[in-house]
Parts: structure tokens; sequence; C-alpha cells
């Protein structure tokens, strides 16, 4: 039997160590508790942080380039559409423009086509009729038109040979070409009946012979 002073001490060391040692290890929580632990969680902060600023850059940077784009996209269609618009308008302008051009014009020569019959030169009246009624039929005036056309029909033509066309050959194919043109603006048939007598005229003057006068 081992004696009971032997056995005080063993179990006096054995609570002593255990103690030293829940004391070391107490010592060692608090250490990490207090220093270690507030350095992993800054460190696990600033890590989360920064993948937390990463997302918010990226989704902002995304967010701006959308915008812009989009922004871009509305500038675009905006000018298109103004760039559309004045196209429009200058068209407008140009057709309008041209239209009065082409009635100065007409007018033109429908006054000096007046001119050359009062003086009988028809052939000459003939040919001014003609670009008056090209500049007429461009600037959809058919009041002019309709009075030119009779100038043709009743003055200039039925004074008109064949000698006169063959000396000067280009007045036929004004003619021919201005006739083109006023058939199809005679999509109405509100011209039908002076192109036909205008066509009956030109036939008759190109055959017309003047006949010789003996003394």
């Amino acid at each position: 039997m081992q004696d009971p002073l032997v056995i005080l001490e063993a179990v006096n060391k054995f609570y002593t160590d255990s103690f030293n040692q829940l004391i070391i290890l107490t010592v060692a929580i608090l250490t990490f508790s207090g220093v270690l632990m507030p350095l992993i969680i800054s460190s696990l902060q600033k890590r989360f942080f920064k993948l937390e600023h990463k997302e918010i850059e990226a989704e902002l940077e995304q967010v701006l380039e959308t915008k812009i784009k989009n922004h871009i996209e509305k500038v675009e269609e905006e000018y298109k559409r103004r760039e559309t618009l004045l196209e429009k308008k200058i068209d407008k302008l140009e057709l309008k423009l041209s239209k009065e051009l082409a009635g100065n014009k007409g007018t033109t020569s429908h006054l000096i086509t007046n001119v050359h019959l009062r003086d009988n030169n028809y052939q000459l009246a003939f040919g001014t009729a003609i670009s008056a009624t090209n500049s007429h039929l461009k600037s959809k005036n058919d009041t002019n038109l309709n009075r030119v056309l009779m100038l043709m029909i009743k003055n200039c033509l039925p004074n008109l040979t064949k000698i006169d066309f063959e000396n000067d050959p280009e007045i036929s194919l004004k003619y021919e070409k201005m006739l083109i043109k006023l058939q199809d603006y005679n999509s109405t048939g509100k011209y039908s009946d002076e192109i036909q007598n205008l066509k009956f005229q030109y036939n008759q003057a190109t055959k017309r012979v003047v006949e010789s006068q003996h003394a």
C-alpha cells in the first residue's frame, strides 16, 4: 500500500499541472481572440471589400457602358430622323424652284413665240412654242400649256411647209420629243383632242408644198 502522502502529492501535482495548462490555454484563447482574431477579421473584411469593390466597379462600368450606348443610339436615330426630314425639305424646295424656273422659262418662250408670230416668222415661232410647251409641262401650268398648244395648232403649223422642215431637221426631233412628254402628261385624257389636232396639223405641214406663182 502506497503512502498517503505520496498519493496526495501526486493528486496535487495533477491538479497543479491541469490548472497551469488551463491558464495557458485560456491565455492562448484570449490572445487569439484579442490579437489574432481582429487581424484575421480585418484581413477577411479587406478581402471581401476588394471583391465587393471590383464587383461594384464592374457593375457600374456595365451600367455606364449601356447608358452611353443607348444615348449614342438615340443621338444617331435623332440625327437620321432630322437628316431624312431635311432631305425631304430640300427635295421639296428643289422641286418648287425647278417648277418656278420652268414656269419663268415657259413664260419667256411663250412671249417670244407671240413676237415671232406677229412678225410672221412661223418657223421660229414653232421652235419657241415647243420650248414653251416643255417648260409648261415641267411646271404643270395647264393654262399656259393649253394656250401654247393652240398657238401651234392654229397659228404656227398651218403656215409651215415641207421646205421649212427640210431646212431645219432639228425642229422635227424637238417636236417628237415634246410630243412624247405631252402624251405622258395626258394621263387623264385632258389633252387628247389637242394632241390629235397637233399631230394632224404637223403631218399636213410636213407635206405642204407651196405652189409657184407665175407672172
